[in-house]
């Protein structure tokens, strides 16, 4: 709203520069015309809805949302009521784990709800394993991969430049619906190195300090890539078993890439397996004494490195889908 004012002298306005435009403040709302403005934005929300229920079909949503992310997933919920109904489906919600970690999640997860798979997600991203050894680490601030550089000045003639790397606590449950208890790690490497699972009844078996290769000290188990095979300790004698995996023996390692060594423990069945570069080598009964299980990994060569992943990346194994079918 404007107001027309004159020029002072008086004259009849004979140009439209003699004329100011000045803006008058508008009157504030009352009362009944905010409840009016409120009701008119809670009906406008229903009609919105309706059309999306009429333009667009179930699936039609479902194969949109399936492209979202965690993140777009929870803010889809916040649109409206039948965005919540969608957007809570144990369906879509799988599809973003697999985008995540790699792969699809086992059918049976579909009786779950979307709140059991996002925690599964929320706890493999909030994995930190500290380490015990002496040899050089580097941790890696995005990805939370550790690096471990055999720099080991401690040499003997027995056991040469063998340097020992391991969680310095219990390895962490790796989050999953199937096999509650579960332990699986992977390591990346272009050199010989020994993996496995140890008990931590003696923290100077393995770790800082240490020049022995999993399976070499009292209850341990370890596969060794230089060629013992399986390595066993049960506590009264080490037992190898060269033949457990035949076809381990065959295999050359890439010297750029590198091959992907993954050790995994349950509990409840009392076993241990083996995984390369994705494909499950084979498993073996294993009793390790005491809850207290740490993950451990020795890397045979000075100057030679390897790199951990506890579980805050993807596998390239197919962890969920395995421990399904146990």
């Amino acid at each position: 709203m404007y107001a027309t004012v004159a020029s002072r002298d008086r004259r009849p306005a004979s140009r439209p520069a003699m004329i100011m435009n000045i803006p008058i403040k508008g009157k504030k709302q009352t009362k009944s015309q905010r409840k009016a403005a409120a009701k008119a934005q809670t009906e406008a929300a229903p009609q919105i809805v309706q059309w999306v229920e009429e333009r667009l079909d179930d699936h039609v949503w479902q194969l949109i949302f399936e492209c979202m992310d965690v993140a777009s997933l929870l803010q889809a919920r916040l649109v409206c009521r039948y965005f919540r109904v969608v957007a809570e489906s144990p369906v879509l919600w799988m599809a973003a784990h697999a985008r995540t970690w790699g792969h699809d999640l086992p059918r049976t997860y579909t009786a779950c709800t979307w709140r059991d798979i996002r925690g599964l997600h929320g706890r493999r991203k909030a994995l930190r394993v500290p380490v015990s050894t002496r040899a050089k680490t580097t941790l890696d601030p995005d990805t939370y991969s550790l690096t471990v550089l055999n720099n080991s000045m401690l040499r003997s003639f027995d056991r040469g430049t063998v340097d020992s790397v391991r969680s310095s606590g219990p390895l962490p449950p790796l989050p999953a619906l199937c096999q509650d208890g579960a332990t699986y790690f992977e390591v990346r490497t272009t050199t010989y190195v020994s993996a496995g699972m140890v008990s931590l009844r003696d923290l100077r078996a393995y770790g800082f300090g240490s020049d022995a290769h999993v399976g070499w000290h009292p209850h341990s188990v370890g596969y060794h890539t230089h060629g013992p095979g399986l390595v066993y300790h049960d506590g009264s004698a080490m037992v190898e078993s060269p033949g457990a995996f035949a076809h381990w023996s065959d295999r050359l390692f890439s010297a750029d890439a590198g091959d992907v060594v993954g050790v995994g423990h349950v509990p409840s069945l009392a076993t241990v397996f083996f995984t390369l570069n994705g494909v499950l080598l084979g498993e073996a009964p294993c009793v390790l004494e005491g809850d207290d299980v740490a993950g451990a990994v020795s890397i045979h060569a000075l100057d030679a490195h390897v790199s951990i992943n506890w579980g805050v990346q993807p596998f390239v194994f197919a962890i969920e889908a395995y421990l399904a079918s146990l």
